[in-house]
């Protein structure tokens, strides 16, 4: 359908007159027609014209009184009217709210000029309107979008205060570690506030029990398998009292089997994490250890020897699982300790090597007491992490005999 015209005016004439110079355009319009400036007024709030060509001078309501209450109401102000005049002041059609006016007797050529250039700023404006409605829809989706993000860094951060929180909990404080041991020294930096190891520490009679384990980084899933796992070895420490059950080898056994009776913990990935547990008889100074991928140093007659423990692969469905049992002597040294550094990047994916760069500096700070050792490994922690990018978190766990 082409563009609506209303023409409004009370001589039939001049209305057949402008229809058929309209249809002797071959051109596409409605041509609508009202007898007074009443007729006119209700027609243009029935059918909504694209533009009304208005007479001044009509019986009942004149064209100015038309054009003052079209141009009043919200529905029809933004219809463009042209005037059609006579001898009438422009100024006051202007003032009133016209678009445009045309002089009687008007000339054919000029009526349809003014028509397409009024509706051409119709059709503009409607363009107009809409490029601004769909930029305000635009503004408010983007402002949505703000108030989501916004929203979803808020949650971030406390989800990230609460991890962080939690994290603290995956390694006992020393304190914690010096009422089952006298002589020792943890050193403990994670790389994020999601931790990738865990430390557990229990005791019963004279053995002090420890756990060490390293995982890859999923989530919060290392918070929650560090938490399942101190659950599990505090229940077979504290309600088991047959000592077969209570070797290393026995209690990873166990560990492993309680894994894999519940769920989320059942996958091979969950159940074959780098893990080390091992006891100390502080009375009889023996050492047992079992584990998998984590070894263990010891400075035995000021010789560092490298107590390996069983390695795996991701995937295994069968795991060796080995107790081992070592006798020491008063003053030896027990190290349990990862690089995290980027030089040994080649040690640290090969599961169950110490990198000789960290043997030599225990064979360098052995004899300080344990508080002057922490300190020793801090500052060469801080002189590797100037040059080298941290990989993952850093653990050290020293025992002296």
């Amino acid at each position: 359908m082409g563009n609506k015209i209303l023409i409004a005016d009370d001589s039939k004439l001049i209305i057949s007159l402008v229809k058929n110079i309209f249809q002797s355009q071959g051109e596409d319009f409605l041509v609508l027609t009202a007898f007074d400036g009443k007729e006119a007024v209700e027609k243009a709030e029935k059918e909504m014209p694209e533009l009304i060509l208005m007479d001044w001078q009509m019986p009942e309501m004149s064209g100015l009184e038309a054009l003052k209450i079209l141009k009043a109401s919200s529905k029809t102000k933004d219809i463009p009217v042209i005037m059609l005049t006579a001898s009438e002041s422009t100024e006051a059609a202007f003032d009133g709210g016209a678009t445009d006016f045309v002089q009687k007797p008007f000339n054919k050529s000029e009526l349809l000029t003014r028509v397409r250039t009024s509706l051409e700023l119709v059709n503009l404006s409607s363009e107009l309107k809409q490029k601004s409605i769909d930029l305000e829809i635009q503004r408010n989706k983007l402002k949505l979008q703000k108030d989501f993000l916004v929203k979803q860094k808020k949650e971030i951060a406390s989800g990230n205060e609460l991890t962080l929180k939690l994290g603290k909990l995956v390694v006992p404080s020393q304190n914690i570690i010096n009422q089952a041991l006298k002589d020792n020294f943890l050193l403990y930096q994670p790389l994020e506030s999601v931790p990738s190891c865990f430390l557990w520490i229990g005791k019963k009679g004279s053995k002090v029990y420890f756990c060490i384990g390293l995982f890859e980084r999923h989530s919060n899933q290392p918070i929650l398998l560090a938490s399942g796992i101190k659950n599990i070895l505090n229940e077979i420490i504290h309600f088991n009292d047959d000592e077969s059950d209570l070797i290393p080898s026995q209690i990873h056994l166990s560990l492993k089997d309680r894994l894999n009776e519940i769920s989320c913990f059942s996958d091979s990935k969950s159940s074959c994490f780098d893990i080390l547990i091992f006891s100390f008889d502080s009375v009889n100074n023996i050492l047992q250890y079992s584990g998998l991928n984590i070894p263990i140093l010891v400075m035995k007659n000021d010789k560092l020897v490298e107590l390996k423990t069983d390695k795996s692969d991701e995937g295994d469905s069968e795991l060796k699982i080995t107790n081992h049992k070592v006798h020491l002597a008063s003053g030896d040294l027990i190290y349990i300790l990862n690089n995290g550094f980027s030089e040994n990047q080649t040690a640290i994916m090969n599961a169950g090597h110490i990198s000789n760069e960290l043997q030599e500096v225990i064979k360098k700070i052995y004899k300080k007491d344990m508080i002057k050792q922490k300190v020793l490994f801090e500052k060469t922690y801080e002189n590797w992490r100037k040059d080298l990018r941290q990989l993952t978190d850093i653990i050290v766990l020293g025992i002296k005999v």
